[in-house]
C-alpha cells in the first residue's frame, strides 16, 4: 500500500507539472491580448522585411547608376592633368628652349594632346547625344547604361550633367585656344602692328626678328602643330595669324630694300651709289 501510495503521489505530481504546458496553447489562443501581440509582431516583421527589400533594391539601383556615371565620365571627361594644362599652362618650356627639340616641349606637346582630347570628346558627345534632341538622347544613353526602372531618375541627371559637361568643355577649349593664339603672336613677334616693333633703321634687330620667325615656322614642332591645330579648330585665329605673318614678311622685305637702297646690305654698297648708271640702278 505504501508503494501504491507513493506511485499515486508521483502521478499526481507529474500531472500537476505537465498541466501548464498542456493547456498553454489553449490559454494563449483564448487570450485576446496575446493574440493581438502576435498579430502586431507579424505585421512589424512584414514591414521590416519590405523595408529591407526596398533598401536592397535601392542599393542595386544606386550601384547601377554609379557604374553608368563612371562609364560616362571615363568616356567623356578630361583627366585632372589635361584639365590643369588647358587652364594653367603658360608655355614656359617652349618659350625657354633654344634647340627646338621635342623632348624639351613635354608639357607643350601634352597641352596640344589635351586640346585634341577635348575636340574628340566634343565630337563623341555630339554623335552620342546629338544637338537637336539632346535631352532625349542623353536619357536614352543612361537608360541603356542602367535598368529600365532607373531611366526616369537618370533622365534629369543624365541630361543636365551632359549639358553642363558640354558647356564646360566648350568654355575650356575656347580659353585654351585663345591663350595659344596670343602666345603665338608674342612668340613670333606678331602681337603688335606698331612700327616700333619693325624698325626700318635697325638692321640687326630686324634680321634677328625675321630669323626667329622663319626658324620657328620651319623648325619648331610645337609652333607648327599649334598652327595646324588652329587651322582645323579655330580658322579665324589661324587666318589672322597668317595675315600677321604676311605683314611681318612684307615689312621685312621693305626694310631690307630700303637698307640696300640707302645704306647697303650684306656687304654690298648702297644702290643709290649707282644712281648715275640707269642700267645697274634698275
Amino acid at each position: 500500500e505504501g508503494a501504491a501510495g507513493n506511485t499515486t503521489a508521483n502521478s499526481n505530481t507529474d500531472t500537476t507539472i505537465m498541466d501548464p504546458s498542456s493547456i498553454s496553447p489553449a490559454t494563449s489562443t483564448s487570450d485576446p491580448n496575446a493574440g493581438a501581440s502576435v498579430s502586431a509582431a507579424l505585421q512589424q516583421e512584414q514591414r521590416l522585411a519590405a523595408l529591407l527589400s526596398d533598401c536592397f533594391t535601392q542599393r542595386n539601383l544606386a550601384r547601377q547608376r554609379v557604374e553608368a556615371v563612371e562609364q560616362f565620365m571615363e568616356r567623356f571627361d578630361l583627366s585632372q592633368e589635361d584639365s590643369r594644362l588647358l587652364d594653367h599652362y603658360s608655355f614656359e618650356d617652349v618659350s625657354s628652349i633654344t634647340n627646338n627639340e621635342t623632348s624639351s616641349m613635354i608639357h607643350g606637346m601634352a597641352f596640344l594632346k589635351a586640346l585634341e582630347r577635348v575636340r574628340t570628346i566634343r565630337i563623341e558627345l555630339g554623335r552620342t547625344f546629338g544637338t537637336s534632341n539632346s535631352n532625349s538622347a542623353m536619357a536614352e544613353y543612361f537608360k541603356q547604361q542602367s535598368s529600365a526602372s532607373t531611366a526616369d531618375n537618370s533622365r534629369s541627371l543624365g541630361a543636365s550633367s551632359a549639358l553642363r559637361m558640354m558647356e564646360s568643355l566648350a568654355q575650356k577649349q575656347e580659353r585654351a585656344y585663345e591663350r595659344l593664339y596670343h602666345w603665338l603672336q608674342k612668340y613670333l613677334h606678331l602681337h603688335s602692328m606698331d612700327p616700333h616693333n619693325h624698325p626700318s633703321s635697325s638692321g640687326a634687330a630686324g634680321e634677328e626678328m625675321t630669323d626667329r620667325l622663319e626658324e620657328a615656322l620651319s623648325n619648331n614642332p610645337f609652333v607648327q602643330q599649334s598652327l595646324h591645330r588652329l587651322q582645323s579648330d579655330v580658322p579665324a585665329f589661324y587666318s589672322h595669324l597668317l595675315e600677321l605673318i604676311a605683314h611681318s614678311r612684307r615689312s621685312n622685305q621693305t626694310r631690307r630694300f630700303l637698307l640696300a637702297l640707302t645704306s647697303g646690305l650684306e656687304g654690298m654698297p648702297p644702290i643709290e651709289m649707282r644712281a648715275h648708271d640707269a642700267t645697274v640702278y634698275v
